[in-house]
């Protein structure tokens, strides 16, 4: 949605995605990827890189540090793991993204003051690490609607480049095992291992989570269809999807069954937050799979992990899923842990 905020206020945008054999994340680009990389990004203003995973972090100071030497830009890296701690990241890195992008991003492309930048971290010139404040969380219907462009996406393997418009099928194939989407930010839980924890003491005056339209979400998949003919089935990554009204339930099933017609999987299921009412109503509208945070069955260890959920909770929740024959059943489960007992197991 970054793009397309910033191509809405009349900047040029491109996207490049870095894959190593394997798309292995721990792996580091090769010299050709890191001198296109280069390349294509030697005028731009600014680059922004994205690290998703921990497990991207040699890669992100590789890039960070080659971009630097070789191009013109100011390199901005997000994410997560930013985030998360961002004193790591600025000890390689000039600038991060300390929250949402959006926003963040029309700022600092704006201003030459970067002491007014909301949400930017980078070092002052004395070196000293400097965080500013966040901005505001923004209504996420008012964003774009997120949208492939074709020309200005491209797919750096090891050996060469390659535009979606060049070849569309790298798109195609890697969307025809599902096509992922997020009808909601945000989460109203705050388990001690998520990094909504953070989120929310980030922002503890504003709602947790932030809601999408229905008419916002079919609006999406409509055009994603038209992109991406081979879409087999959507997928909701929602962390809290049944946070969803059941009225809101009731919008959307009406209107999936009517505009969509795929298989559906959700993959962000609270024990808590089911009920049979949503989940019949889900299921008659392609509802196919269903992924679930169980984590642990020990009282203790649920206190330090902060699930509020009780075990007959979540027994309920797994037999309203096994109910129904053609829904399959996921789910999560935190494995050795040193504080769950024998009793608990």
């Amino acid at each position: 949605s970054i793009e397309a905020y910033l191509k809405n206020l009349g900047h040029e945008v491109f996207i490049i995605n870095s894959v190593t054999k394997e798309d292995n994340p721990t792996s580091l680009l090769n010299s050709f990827q890191l001198k296109t990389l280069a390349e294509r990004c030697f005028d731009c203003d600014v680059v922004g890189s994205s690290i998703i995973s921990a497990h991207n972090l040699k890669r992100a100071e590789q890039v960070n540090n080659y971009l630097l030497e070789n191009t013109k830009a100011k390199v901005i890296l997000g994410g997560v793991p930013v985030i998360l701690d961002p004193h790591y990241f600025l000890k390689f890195a000039d600038y991060v993204c300390l929250g949402e992008g959006e926003v963040f991003f029309e700022k600092f492309l704006q201003s030459e003051d970067y002491s007014t930048v909301p949400g930017l971290g980078y070092k002052a010139g004395n070196r000293e690490v400097v965080l500013n404040s966040l901005p505001p969380l923004v209504n996420i219907n008012d964003l774009p609607i997120p949208r492939f462009d074709f020309a200005k996406t491209y797919y750096l393997s090891e050996d060469k480049i390659t535009s979606l418009a060049e070849d569309p099928e790298i798109l195609y194939s890697s969307c025809s095992m599902g096509y992922r989407i997020f009808s909601t930010r945000g989460c109203s839980f705050s388990c001690t291992y998520c990094v909504n924890n953070t989120f929310l003491k980030m922002y503890p005056h504003q709602k947790p989570i932030r809601k999408r339209s229905v008419d916002n979400i079919i609006m999406e998949l409509q055009k994603i269809q038209d992109q991406i003919p081979s879409i087999r089935y959507i997928v909701f990554g929602d962390d809290a999807f049944f946070l969803m009204s059941l009225d809101e339930i009731i919008d959307f099933s009406k209107q999936y069954k009517e505009h969509i017609r795929m298989p559906l999987i959700v993959t962000g299921v609270t024990p808590s937050t089911l009920s049979k009412e949503k989940l019949s109503l889900l299921v008659d509208a392609g509802l196919i799979e269903v992924r679930m945070g169980i984590q642990t069955a020990g009282t203790s260890t649920k206190k330090l992990y902060k699930r509020p959920h009780t075990n007959q909770q979540v027994e309920n929740a797994v037999r309203m899923v096994h109910s129904h024959k053609k829904l399959r059943g996921k789910y999560d489960i935190i494995l050795d842990s040193p504080w769950d007992t024998d009793e608990d197991t």
